[in-house]
Parts: structure tokens; sequence; C-alpha cells
């Protein structure tokens, strides 16, 4: 995906937040980066081998989240009461 295709889906995040995650996914070998010399120049990123190993485990998590959400607001419910 290119880099505005990436920012418009993600939704609200500044410019230089999802650079740093970008770069940081890059950095830990998730994601390559590469740039389109076209006119205008662009950059493009796509997900490595090791990053599509993530699938199962990132799956699994976002079952257990989606499972576990009511209890999960509710401790976040409750958390936020003994703060204030």
């Amino acid at each position: 995906m290119r880099f505005n295709e990436i920012k418009r889906s993600v939704g609200s995040i500044s410019q230089k937040t999802l650079t740093q995650c970008l770069r940081r996914l890059e950095r830990n070998g998730i994601l390559e980066r590469r740039v389109i010399a076209a006119k205008p120049l662009g950059v493009e990123y796509s997900v490595t081998a090791l990053g599509h190993s993530l699938e199962k485990p990132v799956g699994a998590m976002y079952e257990w989240a989606k499972q576990h959400e009511a209890h999960v607001r509710e401790a976040q419910v409750s958390y936020d009461k003994k703060m204030t």
C-alpha cells in the first residue's frame, strides 16, 4: 500500500506518528518500504514473510479481544472510577 492509502485507512493519525510506526515496523522486519520514482514520488509498503508469520498470533489476540470486550470495558470503568 502507498503511504497515503495507509493514512486514509487508519483514520485519525498524524503523518509524523504514522511515519514513526511504519519505520519501527520496517526496522523490525515486519514491513518492507519501496520508493516509487514516478511523478509524484511515492512510497509503498508491503508485509514481509516475517510480518505474515504474525497473522495467527495477532488473529488469536483479536478474537480474544472480541470475546472479552465487555470484561475489558468493565475493568476500564472500574479503574477510571478509582483514579478520579
